[in-house]
This record gives structure tokens, C-alpha cells and sequence, in this order.
């Protein structure tokens, strides 16, 4: 029998690992694929819905560090835990910003500067992705077994 030391980091996770897949990564490619969604448009688009995101991605990265900081948890899970968080800190303060102003140049018909910065964005989403999958699915613990046995192997006082 498996039980969850930090309820809600699972949560919080595995909504945070769902949000960041849906949204980075289906709904942006599919965007730019639906009819009539120029890249103007789909710039225009990621300059509101990105942000949104990290709002999110911060509430649910707060419950996870308070979660794991409260409960005591072992220093390689909060080791592990810091590293999407730290990849959103590089996405707030650097990386949304620069993609907003390559968007905006988009806009205004000035080129498209940001393929590089849509690259790292990315890969800094795909890593984030791995390492919350890591942490949720280490928050699973094996149930110690009474004197040596399974649950399996106990009667049933009842019959």
C-alpha cells in the first residue's frame, strides 16, 4: 500500500505539471495551426495568456515550497523542488519580458526576433516538466508492512 507524505505537493504538482503541458505546449501548437491565426495574432495572444500562466505557476510553486518546508521534507526533495521554481523566477524576470517585446515587433510587422527566446521557453518548459513529474511521482511511499507481512497476508477479523 502506497501513502503521500505531502498531499499537497501531489496536487499542486501534478495540477502544475498538467497546466504547463496544456497550456506551453498543446494549446501554443495548436494555435498556430488553427485557421486564421496569423503570427501576429498568436503573438498577440501569448502576450496575455503567458502571463497568466506564471500567475498561476507561482501559487501553485508557493504551495509546494510551503507544503515541503512545513513537513520537513528531506533536503534533496526541496533540492529538486527549487529547480522549477528557479526556472520560473528566469521565466518572470527575463524571459516573459523579452518575449513580450519580441511579440510586440511582431506586431507592429518589425520581424521576428523571438525565435530563439520561443526555443528557450521551451526547453526551460520541457525541464520543468520532467522535474515536476520527478518530485509528484517521489511523494508516493511504500507503506512499511506490520511484523513482516503484507495486507494481503493478514486475515480478515471479520469472516
Amino acid at each position: 500500500m502506497a501513502y503521500v507524505k505531502h498531499p499537497v505537493v501531489v496536487v499542486a504538482v501534478f495540477t502544475w505539471l498538467g497546466l504547463v503541458v496544456g497550456v506551453a505546449f498543446l494549446a501554443s501548437w495548436s494555435k498556430y495551426r488553427a485557421f486564421g491565426v496569423t503570427l501576429p495574432v498568436g503573438a498577440s495572444i501569448d502576450m496575455k495568456l503567458l502571463p497568466v500562466l506564471l500567475r498561476a505557476e507561482w501559487v501553485l510553486a508557493l504551495a509546494v515550497l510551503a507544503d515541503l518546508f512545513l513537513g520537513k521534507a528531506p533536503i534533496p526533495v526541496m533540492v529538486l523542488a527549487a529547480v522549477p521554481v528557479l526556472l520560473l523566477l528566469v521565466q518572470t524576470i527575463w524571459l516573459q519580458p523579452a518575449l513580450n517585446a519580441a511579440a510586440l515587433q511582431v506586431f507592429h510587422g518589425q520581424g521576428d526576433p523571438g525565435a530563439g527566446l520561443r526555443n528557450a521557453h521551451t526547453g526551460l518548459e520541457a525541464v520543468k516538466v520532467g522535474t515536476l513529474a520527478v518530485l509528484g511521482i517521489l511523494q508516493f511511499k511504500q507503506a512499511p508492512s506490520r511484523a513482516g507481512y503484507s495486507a494481503q497476508h493478514q486475515p480478515n477479523e471479520r469472516s
